[in-house]
């Protein structure tokens, strides 16, 4: 008869040395669960939207040759956050940019930035959730502009 005791190794029971690392977790299992939890992905740019010539107030603006408000941008991140927007135009204008979530024929406002007697601008915005299968569009929602490309960064995971 064998006092042999067979035990499996649990990762809550192997030690973690988070020096050198952004991680406070001190065994393994809570490493993994930490890490999981703070994973992040940047789609960069992002998405961006653009078209030729003048647009006026409510042009939406196209996604390759396709308006925006007919086909938008689908979100491929599981969940996630706009958290930029940045534009330039031909000239300095002074115009706002949506961006819209499309359901349908229903568009919500998720953010908006505003150009004053500028030509391009980046901002940083309180972040805004987006998940997977989110169609989003851009407008020009006030004043006009020439030539304009907007763009948005994604922060999520996959």
């Amino acid at each position: 008869m064998s006092n042999f005791i067979s035990r499996t190794q649990r990762a809550i029971d192997t030690p973690f040395d988070p020096t050198g690392s952004s991680l406070v977790s001190i065994d393994t299992e809570s490493a993994i669960k930490e890490i999981n939890s703070t994973t992040e992905v940047t789609i960069s740019p992002g998405f961006s939207w653009g078209a030729s010539g003048n647009q006026p107030n409510g042009s939406y603006l196209l996604n390759e040759t396709v308006p925006s408000n007919l086909a938008g941008r689908v979100v491929p991140l599981i969940s996630g956050f706009i958290t930029d927007i940045f534009v330039s135009c031909r000239v300095n204008a002074t115009f706002t940019v949506t961006i819209q979530k499309r359901t349908g024929a229903t568009f919500t406002n998720l953010a908006s930035l505003s150009l004053t007697a500028q030509r391009v601008l980046t901002a940083s915005i309180t972040p805004v959730a987006i998940s997977s299968g989110d169609e989003l569009a851009c407008v020009i929602s006030s004043g006009s502009c020439s030539n304009p490309v907007v763009g948005i960064q994604l922060k999520g995971t996959t």
